[in-house]
This record gives structure tokens, C-alpha cells and sequence, in this order.
């Protein structure tokens, strides 16, 4: 073999590692993107809806009257921006990959 088609070679498999290198770097912040965004929705949105909940029995419990629907909302919500979450996150790693 000779040295030039060495050099070559070790050339390919060096822009080769590099080019994966930097795929999973890519790969690992977007993943960790996607986990921070996902406990900044989820979580307060997940203690809003329990504390709605808790408030509507609360009340209810009282005499006062909040319905159903009303208490659900919240939820609602947090299930919504979960969705969003999730398309976005995916988006995100299909702009990354490819």
C-alpha cells in the first residue's frame, strides 16, 4: 500500500470521527434540550392542575360551587402543552439529524 493511499484513508476515517463526534454531541444536547423544556412545562403545569383539583374539593366541600370542567382545565392545559412539547422536540432533533 502506499503512503499516499494511507494518508488518504486515515484522512477518511478521521473526517468520519469527527462528523459522528458531532452528530452525538448534537444528538446529546438536544436530548438534554428536550428534557429541560419538558420539566419546565410539565412540572408546573402538573402541580397547577393538583392544586386546582385540591382547591375545587376544597371548596366544594365548603358549599361553594366549581364545577367539573372548570377544575379539569388546567389539565387540559398541561396535556396540551405536553403535545406541543413533543412536536417541537421531535422537529428539533429531525432538523438536527438531517
Amino acid at each position: 500500500m502506499s503512503v499516499c493511499l494511507v494518508k488518504t484513508v486515515f484522512l477518511a476515517d478521521l473526517v468520519t470521527a469527527v462528523f459522528m463526534v458531532t452528530v452525538v454531541f448534537a444528538v446529546t444536547v438536544v436530548f438534554a434540550v428536550a428534557v429541560v423544556f419538558a420539566v419546565a412545562v410539565f412540572v408546573p403545569v402538573r402541580f397547577m392542575s393538583v392544586g386546582f383539583v385540591v382547591e375545587a374539593r376544597r371548596r366544594a366541600r365548603a358549599g361553594g360551587a366549581i364545577d367539573e370542567l372548570t377544575a379539569a382545565q388546567p389539565l387540559a392545559a398541561g396535556v396540551h402543552a405536553g403535545t406541543i412539547a413533543a412536536i417541537v422536540t421531535l422537529r428539533i432533533q429531525y432538523w438536527t439529524l438531517w
